[in-house]
């Protein structure tokens, strides 16, 4: 049987029992994956306990410190010291799956727990309850929200711990999508992490959904899919990121911290066009483009990218005529351009526009990745190729590099 928390357990402070609460969720998930001899789980339990020990040890002698509790020095020598056995006993458990190490391994983690939180924290409880806690507080906020939806118990355990790590707050845990919408819309997240296969409802089609009605949260897939074309078709859905299964906590947050900070750009882009309209414009020297995709949200998240670059976008298009059009009209310096679009395709589009306006350069988009695509739109001069989902820093060199050429 797993452990439970229980009240008695409580410290005297939120921010120390809630990682209490976690750590307790982690060590579970480390037995089950002893139990069951899943070592890819095992591994990934591990690292996320590991990760999320030293983000919990490192505020919870900060709170100690400023609760004026006197043992904070032999509380961190405490902590570095599980931190060294932790390490020890991975070791070991990695290189031997025997059953006397197995059970050495639960008896060290279960005995950890116990003499860490009764015995050791608890010695900071009078401290921790007479401390204010507007300090605290600020301690433990969390600036982004994730929602995390997977029918594994185990993986969303892990995913959990991961992101908790990683000081984004997770406001909830779904094993199927028949409540996601529903659940954005009541309380809308900055991320959803969403697993592709899952068993009620087709993933592609609820990440189109998504996109489509709450065009502001990013959606990672999480996925074990190894066919290019699933990820293309993803792509060009809308997806912000993907999570590959199987996956290191280092990947995780890796991608998450990407897709975040797209966003916080994209916040931060909207911003300042706010403020700018408000004021009187004078005559602009930036390089002009025209984005052409059939997809709202990668519009708008171009836009901001290129406005941050200092590139003023005269116009955006939403399929392949449009963008010829609006090409035309406007002669800009680059033309963003997606492959898949309704009407006039983006090679088409291509083709005509290196036709027409020699000088502009373009500068493909797209989540098809496919090589007679690709060749064919060598052929017609592209300037450039950037793959979905995309950064701010990729598009950025990528758009450097087009108009100096």
């Amino acid at each position: 049987m797993g452990l439970v928390w229980k009240e008695q357990l409580s410290v005297g402070n939120n921010v120390i029992d809630a990682d209490h609460k976690q750590l307790i969720e982690i060590i579970n998930l480390v037995e089950r994956s002893l139990v069951t001899i899943n070592q890819s789980e095992l591994t990934l339990a591990l690292d996320s306990l590991t990760q999320y020990s030293k983000v919990h040890f490192a505020r919870e002698e900060k709170i100690a410190g400023a609760a004026g509790y006197t043992q904070v020095a032999h509380l961190h020598k405490s902590h570095e010291a599980l931190l060294k056995k932790l390490d020890h006993l991975k070791q070991e458990i990695g290189e031997e799956w025997a059953a006397s190490s197995i059970e050495h391994f639960t008896t060290f983690l279960r005995d950890w727990l116990i003499n860490h939180v009764v015995k050791e924290d608890m010695l900071m409880k009078p401290f921790l309850e007479k401390y204010t806690l507007s300090l605290v507080g600020n301690m433990g906020n969390k600036s982004e929200k994730a929602l995390i939806v997977d029918d594994s118990a185990t993986m969303r355990s892990t995913l959990n711990a991961i992101l908790s790590s990683a000081n984004i707050e997770v406001v909830g845990l779904l094993p199927s999508g028949v409540k996601l919408l529903q659940t954005i819309a009541n309380s809308p997240p900055d991320i959803v992490c969403l697993d592709y296969n899952l068993p009620d409802i087709n993933g592609l089609e609820l990440l189109k959904s998504i996109v489509l009605q709450h065009p502001q949260v990013a959606v990672v897939i999480i996925t074990g899919e190894q066919d290019p074309a699933f990820r293309n078709a993803a792509a060009e859905a809308g997806a912000a990121g993907f999570i590959q299964k199987p996956f290191s906590q280092v990947q995780v947050v890796k991608e998450l911290e990407s897709v975040l900070h797209t966003k916080r750009l994209l916040a931060k882009t909207h911003s300042k066009k706010t403020a700018a309209s408000k004021l009187a414009k004078p005559a602009s020297t930036n390089k002009t483009a025209v984005i052409a995709d059939d997809s709202k949200t990668m519009r708008g998240l171009l836009s901001a990218i290129l406005s941050n670059q200092n590139i003023d976008v005269v116009a955006e298009a939403s399929n392949g005529d449009q963008a010829v059009e609006l090409a035309i009209q406007h002669q800009p310096d680059i033309v963003c351009l997606d492959i898949d679009m309704p009407g006039k395709n983006g090679l088409d589009a291509l083709a005509e526009i290196r036709q027409k306006l020699p000088a502009t350069k373009v500068l493909m988009i797209t989540g098809n990745t496919n090589r007679a695509a690709v060749m064919e739109a060598v052929k017609h001069g592209v300037a450039g190729f950037v793959t979905k989902p995309f950064s701010p820093e990729k598009i950025g060199e990528a758009i450097t590099k087009a108009l100096s050429v």
